[in-house]
């Protein structure tokens, strides 16, 4: 599985995959234009979301291909990942930034960035 991404600063789309097969030195920047992602690692990320979104279809074929008694709600498994992907999936603002990320997901930033919104 592939997954899509859009640079906000010169608006060309690439695979997230592109970013975990880069030089480490490019890994955190856009393929196309080379202007920084604005996130720190982006690379394990890009590849912890290509294995995942991978081992879930691969399971859920298994799952198909066995024949079972079961239905499977699709909104079980797609609610989640529409609710993580909509501040990813945001159009950018007029200043190029994108939406800011839900307050429950603020511990996930790094430390500096939450002492930054703790003096604002």
């Amino acid at each position: 599985m592939r997954v899509n991404a859009t640079c906000h600063h010169c608006g060309r789309e690439f695979l997230l995959f592109q970013l975990y097969s880069a030089d480490p030195d490019g890994a955190d920047r856009c393929p196309h234009c080379g202007r920084h992602l604005g996130v720190v690692g982006v690379r394990s990320l890009a590849l912890g979301v290509d294995r995942a979104g991978a081992q879930l279809v691969r399971c859920l074929h298994e799952l198909a291909a066995r024949g079972p008694e079961l239905r499977v709600d699709p909104d079980t498994l797609l609610g989640p990942i529409r609710d993580a992907l909509a501040p990813l999936a945001a159009e950018t603002g007029s200043d190029g930034a994108g939406a800011s990320p839900p307050d429950d997901v603020h511990h996930l930033r790094w430390p500096w960035q939450r002492l930054r919104q703790r003096a604002a």
